[in-house]
């Protein structure tokens, strides 16, 4: 029988196709929003003289890392076999949050973000290593997750691209006593947002897919039941 036009079929295509066109206008949304928010925080130095850390743009970015850093402290929470990981995987977010917020530290000395940096990547190892066997499949299992290359392509686009592309030799080179810093900042900080956008994305998108199965608790240990019976 052919069932290649069945209406179950033809349903299910149509559901692929529009989840397709729904994650184009999706990435083409996220695509736009670093250099729409440069272009409001631009108005408001036009406006005030000073912009600072005090952007829309470092707010965005903000977000996007408090929202990676709570899910996958839930999926720490819910899902015993890969604590370990996860414990990991939030404590590295949650360093990269710290890093973005060093001005608030440099009030005490500056480089002082290290320091707490430190205590979190201290506590998530030995968080890790309270929850032997959560670390390595966990990982095997991560990789192959939704949304995982997305993921990896935003920490890419963090750490080497927006360093390497934003770097001020560079612009420095091109365009020569015309230079101005804020052409360094302003690409690099649209190029950190466009990353931590797609970590975002990513992050909710294996969210809902680990979530669509029950959460896994801690095994009961079955070798020394509680007894009911009176004392």
């Amino acid at each position: 029988m052919n069932t290649l036009h069945t209406p179950g079929h033809c349903g299910r295509t149509g559901t692929v196709i529009r989840t397709a066109i729904l994650e184009f206008l999706l990435l083409c949304a996220l695509v736009l929003t670093p250099p729409l928010l440069i272009l409001i925080d631009l108005k408001i130095r036009h406006i005030t003289g000073t912009l600072g850390e005090n952007s829309l743009t470092e707010y965005a970015q903000a977000l996007c890392l408090l929202v990676t850093v709570v899910l996958f402290a839930l999926r720490a929470k819910q899902d015993f076999h890969a604590r370990g990981f996860y414990l990991l995987v939030t404590g590295f977010f949650l360093c990269m949050l710290i890093r973005e917020h060093d001005f608030l530290f440099d009030a005490v000395q500056h480089g002082w973000w290290k320091y707490p940096a430190l205590a979190v990547t201290a506590l998530a190892l030995l968080g890790a290593r309270s929850y032997p066997g959560t670390v390595l499949q966990a990982m095997a299992r991560f990789t192959r997750a939704p949304g995982y290359s997305q993921l990896l392509t935003g920490l890419v686009v963090v750490m080497v691209f927006s360093r390497v592309f934003g770097t001020g030799a560079l612009w420095q080179e091109l365009m020569q006593e015309q230079y101005d810093n804020l052409y360094k900042s302003v690409i690099q900080e649209g190029l950190e947002l466009l990353g931590y956008l797609l970590i975002a994305k990513a992050c909710i998108r294996m969210h809902l897919h680990f979530g669509a199965s029950a959460p896994q608790p801690a095994p009961v240990d079955t070798q020394h039941p509680i007894s009911n019976c009176p004392s």
